[in-house]
């Protein structure tokens, strides 16, 4: 299977894996789109794909074809795994599901080391940078995060609020929905980057709020954290082929 075909097959998987379970909690704020980022480590397989991150991270010739290499054994896994789920046949109990998801936070863990022993260090850094980005407002929950800046309790159950309130306004937009019969494709297009468009602005919202609890040495900690601003849009439609976080 050609590298790139493991984005498409991780969509496949971690929809029938954390399906449920996002569709029984409810819909929670998270990357760009309101989807709830479990982990970032589902963003380290796309370094081999992707030539805005590879462009980003400046990663070379060499770091290609390992990183290529390097995903062979990951590839082999999903498949393994998805072979695995498909002949479960019934739908999944609770018991299973979370085998499942067990077994894919895994594999994506697996991806994660193999792809960062490729990286320099510096890379390694931007990495994590672009990961935060990509995480949205997930970031703020982010207990990496929370000690790095060194949040005070009174900051985080407002951070709490900041999430709450923002989850809500989420929820009041209108669902996503796939193109209406004789829909043109450019009304579909535009209908759709109205809603991103949206989704993206309560995100930014969101944002601020965050940063205006924040002190002046833990704004310049958390302009570290994330780094130069990376169009997380364009990223995630670059291994994908769409706007969605998931590949």
């Amino acid at each position: 299977m050609p590298t790139r075909s493991i984005v498409r097959l991780t969509a496949a998987v971690l929809l029938t894996a954390w399906g449920g379970t996002v569709s029984a909690q409810g819909p929670l704020p998270g990357a760009p789109g309101g989807f709830d980022l479990a982990s970032d480590s589902y963003l380290y397989p796309k370094v081999a794909v992707s030539p805005l991150l590879q462009a980003d991270l400046k990663i070379t010739d060499d770091q290609k074809a390992k990183l290529v290499e390097a995903m062979k054994p990951v590839e082999a896994a999903w498949l393994e795994h998805f072979k695995s789920t498909r002949q479960q046949g019934a739908p999944p109990n609770l018991g299973q599901m979370r085998k499942d998801r067990e077994r894919i936070g895994q594999i994506m863990e697996d991806a994660r080391l193999a792809v960062i022993s490729i990286l320099t260090p510096e890379q390694a850094k931007r990495m994590r940078q672009i990961c935060r980005q990509v995480q949205g407002t997930a970031a703020f929950k982010d207990p990496e995060v929370q000690t790095g800046l060194k949040l005070t309790a009174e900051q985080k159950e407002k951070v709490d609020g900041i999430l709450a309130e923002y989850g809500a306004a989420l929820r009041k937009l209108p669902r996503p929905t796939p193109p209406r019969p004789g829909e043109a494709r450019e009304a579909f297009q535009k209908r759709r980057g109205d809603e991103d468009k949206a989704k993206g602005e309560l995100s930014k919202a969101a944002e601020d709020k965050f940063i205006g609890l924040l002190t002046d040495e833990q704004k310049k900690g958390w302009k570290e954290m994330v780094g130069e601003k990376i169009d997380v849009p364009k990223l995630l439609a670059s291994t994908q082929g769409s706007r969605r976080p998931i590949p």
